[in-house]
Formats: C-alpha cells, sequence, structure tokens
C-alpha cells in the first residue's frame, strides 16, 4: 500500500479520537455527581450539553482536530486542498450534531418548564437517530477510497494521518 492510500487510513484513529474527546468532555458531568440540587444540576447539564458542538467546531477550525485527533495523528482539512478547513467547512461538518442539540435542549427546557415527562422519550429518540448516524457514517466510510464519512461530504473535507514518512524519490 503506498502513502497516498494509507494517509486515508484513520478509521480506528477516529474511532479512538471520539472516545477520548467523550472522555474528556465528561468529566466536569463525573465531577459533579456529588451534586445534589437537582435544578442546578439540570440547567448546567442543559447549557453544557452545547459544549461539544463548540469544541468540536472551534478545535477543528482552529487546529484542524480535537485533542483526541491530535493525540492519535490525525487532523480534519479540506478534500480538495488538504490545507486548513474555514470555519464555514467546521460549521457544516458538525452541522448535524448542532441540529440535534437545539432540539435537544429546547425540548427538555420546555419539559421542564411546563412539567412534562417527556424526557424519556427525546433521550430515546435522539440515541436511536445518533445511533443510526453513527452506522450511516461507518458505512459511507468503508465505501470510498479516502474514507470520507457524510460530515466530510457535507463541509468537503476529509481526515488523514498527520504522522506518515515520506519517502523522497531517488532517481
Amino acid at each position: 500500500m503506498n502513502t497516498e492510500e494509507e494517509k486515508y487510513k484513520t478509521g480506528l484513529r477516529r474511532l479512538a479520537a471520539t472516545i477520548a474527546d467523550i472522555m474528556l468532555l465528561s468529566l466536569p458531568l463525573l465531577m459533579l455527581q456529588q451534586v445534589k440540587n437537582n435544578e442546578f444540576l439540570f440547567w448546567f447539564t442543559s447549557i453544557y450539553s452545547i459544549a461539544p458542538v463548540f469544541y468540536y467546531v472551534y478545535c477543528h477550525y482552529k487546529y484542524g482536530a480535537t485533542l483526541g485527533k491530535q493525540l492519535l495523528n490525525i487532523k480534519v482539512v479540506d478534500f480538495r486542498t488538504e490545507e486548513k478547513i474555514s470555519f464555514k467547512q467546521a460549521i457544516y461538518r458538525d452541522s448535524l450534531w448542532i441540529i440535534s442539540l437545539i432540539f435537544f435542549v429546547v425540548l427538555t427546557i420546555t419539559a421542564n418548564i411546563y412539567d412534562t415527562n417527556i424526557n424519556h422519550g427525546i433521550n430515546l429518540f435522539l440515541t436511536n437517530f445518533e445511533t443510526m448516524w453513527l452506522l450511516l457514517e461507518l458505512l459511507t466510510m468503508l465505501t470510498n477510497k479516502k474514507r470520507r464519512s457524510i460530515q466530510d461530504y457535507i463541509a468537503n473535507t476529509v481526515v488523514i494521518k498527520t504522522n506518515l514518512q515520506t519517502t523522497a524519490n531517488i532517481s
């Protein structure tokens, strides 16, 4: 396999980077487990639930990678130029999660204000939706040479390895 093909084989690294980012983003929630004030916890978790979107958009735009991706030597680049992505591309790349989180936050806050018990239904719907999305992402990645996912197609991006050794042709 040549270096050009190898730089796009990022599937397992992307998975490990996602796990690392989830662990990082979960730390504040784990530290709050001892808090007994349910109202504070509700509002904190409702507001904090949008933090991942800001984290992903900012890191992809500013650095081309989240901390998890940096740890695993992969980054998001423009599909055509393989250069830094624009802020617009970073937003497009996470647009589904942005819409999903807005939907979740609005419904959760509305349910709390009107004291309805639809949170279980909301969580079940979003969990199933996110699971289906992840499966579609994986399927898409397995069906193209550059291992682009749906979000890569939406944003015109691609994820590449950053630690490949290139060898110069000696004539």
